[in-house]
């Protein structure tokens, strides 16, 4: 009999196992083994076998990116996959630097702003510094009568740091010393015979040489390492060489500043006036790379060999690449409607507002088209957002309750929210009613049941004093004569407007008198129930009763599934919890 079940790691049934093994042996026949002295040892046995069980069974879990839990064990697999993590990421913004009365630099044609020039901005209550990376000429331009130095340049959040270290060729990797870098911002140099010699990242190790400058980075267990090549793929420095290290440290959430101060010296500008204007708000921070989204994309940028050959390829490579984005889906041009052969459709959700701007878009489209492997083009389509509306009657146990209404109903909400937070927000991101539920029943143990319906809600901004075409789809199955827009207002009566479909496929614009409907202008757009597209033609008004026009309609069935770059989501207005008390 063997004295122990294999597989369980119950410390209660190790005991047992024990006991029962030791009960079967004639040496302790009618052995007392609740007695004091031996059921210590039981338990020293049994709990050492639990421990090393345990134990076991957490170390071969991190042997695998499926179920490792730190994130030393998923960057080691990661790693063993080519992937290595973002580190944080710098938000930066364009900016035009103007030097007016310049005394001090008569007769020069151009200043010189140094590397690690300062600036200086307010995102909240917060002072964040924002610094260039690199040395900047700034020409001289004759206007208005005098002459004037201006320059656009980029700007990054944080402090230009720079490091030196001495290379061991016995260790290999060169550790950087301070972990929050934007790897982005960084420069290798080596000391190669007096000479600084910069070192470069390479994008992939089929073209690199014997002799290449080239290293390569990967996360360590303290921050970011850097290694040079073998003398096979790529040069490696003499042993005790200098490496020179210069790099961002970055806060990685400097998003949002706008109104920027100079605040280092510029050579020869000793009394000159400087103004600084920013073409946007920065953007493009991002914290240290989570182990979820490490474990989620090192296995698709592993799919893509870092290439983009399919259309998931330019997806893939597109989220693990960039900070400025949260979430990207793309599609073969010839399955999009229209046809559109030769092409690949990308949706990108960015981190910060709702779609991406130009210069982001210019960035992103560059870095692709030098992995793709044919000649594919990119089309940028924006993200379009539909709001999930929730309304739930909550049934509890007065027995069971041991918290305020109030703070039930907010218990609730905060369930709704987290589950969306979990399932949408992002492209294919599907909306569940039954894990709804489930989520909203086991918030809080009084809670008995619950009733809960959907709708959805679309937002447009119409031009006031102008005709609008409005086109947009729910891209779900919706109930007929579910559709009604919010409240506006026309030229030619004063009444309060409303669009609503007739269930069969018109949209009439109306208003109320009595409770009754009265159509005001029939058949001014049409909805299709099934593919849930709406078209709204020529809607003129001159007032909105809030903010935006909102279009809401209830869909067929209550799981929700968006397609291609359409986004759901659910805001907490959007949530409405009733309490009722079950006796």
């Amino acid at each position: 009999m063997n004295p122990t079940r294999i597989g369980s790691l119950d410390f209660d049934d190790i005991k047992l196992s024990i006991k029962n093994y030791l009960a079967n042996q004639t040496e302790f026949t009618d052995y007392n083994f609740e007695g004091a002295a031996i059921s210590q040892l039981l338990n020293v046995l049994a709990y050492n076998s639990h421990y090393d069980s345990l134990s076991a069974n957490f170390l071969v879990n991190e042997v695998f990116l499926d179920t490792a839990v730190k994130r030393s064990g998923v960057v080691s697999r990661a790693k063993e996959l080519g992937y290595t993590p973002r580190s944080r990421r710098a938000a930066t913004v364009q900016l035009t630097v103007t030097f007016t009365n310049v005394t001090g630099a008569a007769g020069i044609s151009a200043l010189t702003m140094p590397a690690g020039t300062r600036f200086t901005s307010i995102i909240g209550e917060a002072l964040a510094t924002f610094t260039t990376i690199s040395t900047v000429i700034v020409p001289r331009f004759f206007e208005n009568s005098q002459y004037v130095y201006r320059v656009s340049l980029t700007a990054y959040e944080g402090i230009l740091s720079q490091e030196t270290i001495t290379y061991n060729s016995i260790d290999k990797t060169v550790s950087i010393s301070n972990a929050d870098i934007d790897t982005s911002t960084l420069k290798v140099e080596v000391n190669e015979a007096g000479i600084w010699v910069e070192y470069v990242k390479p994008s992939t190790l089929l073209t690199v040489g014997p002799t290449d400058k080239v290293y390569m980075i990967q996360e360590g267990f303290d921050g970011f390492e850097i290694y040079f090549g073998d003398g096979i793929f790529g040069n490696e420095p003499a042993n005790a060489s200098q490496i020179r290290f210069t790099y961002v440290v970055t806060s990685g959430i400097g998003n949002g500043a706008l109104n920027f101060t100079l605040v280092s010296q510029i050579d020869n500008t000793v009394g000159a006036t400087s103004v600084v204007l920013a073409t946007t708000q920065s953007n493009g921070a991002a914290l240290l790379e989570d182990v979820e989204s490490v474990r989620f994309n090192a296995l698709n940028q592993y799919g893509t060999q870092n290439r983009a050959v399919i259309a998931s390829d330019y997806a893939a490579l597109t989220k693990t690449n960039f900070g400025f984005v949260h979430d990207a889906f793309a599609w073969d041009g010839s399955s999009n409607s229209p046809p559109k052969f030769g092409k690949v459709m990308l949706c990108i959700q960015p981190t910060i507002g709702d779609i991406l701007t130009n210069s982001q878009k210019n960035i992103v489209s560059t870095f692709l088209e030098s992995k793709a492997v044919a000649n594919t083009k990119i089309e940028f389509v924006d993200p379009e957002y539909v709001q999930i509306k929730v309304s739930t009657i909550v049934r509890y146990d007065t027995t069971l309750l041991n918290v305020g209404i109030f703070e039930l109903e907010f218990i609730v909400k905060s369930a709704i929210a987290a589950y969306a937070r979990s399932t949408i927000q992002k492209f294919k991101g599907i909306f569940r009613s039954s894990n709804l539920a489930r989520a909203i029943d086991s918030s809080n143990y009084a809670i008995i049941s619950n009733l809960s319906g959907i709708s959805l809600i679309k937002d447009v901004t119409p031009n006031i004093f102008s005709k609008n075409n409005i086109r947009f789809t729910y891209s779900n199955e919706m109930v007929k004569s579910s559709f009604i827009s919010s409240v506006f207002f026309v030229s030619d009566l004063a009444e309060r407007m409303q669009l609503k479909d007739d269930g069969n496929g018109k949209i009439n614009m109306i208003y109320y008198s009595n409770g009754v409907a009265i159509v005001h202008k029939a058949n001014i757009g049409s909805i299709d129930y099934i593919s849930g597209t709406v078209q709204i033609d020529n809607l003129e008004l001159i007032s909105l009763e809030g903010l935006q026009l909102t279009f809401e309609a209830k869909p067929l069935n209550q799981d929700i599934k968006p397609t291609n770059n359409i986004i759901l989501n659910l805001a907490q207005e959007n949530i409405d919890v009733q309490t009722l008390a079950d006796y």
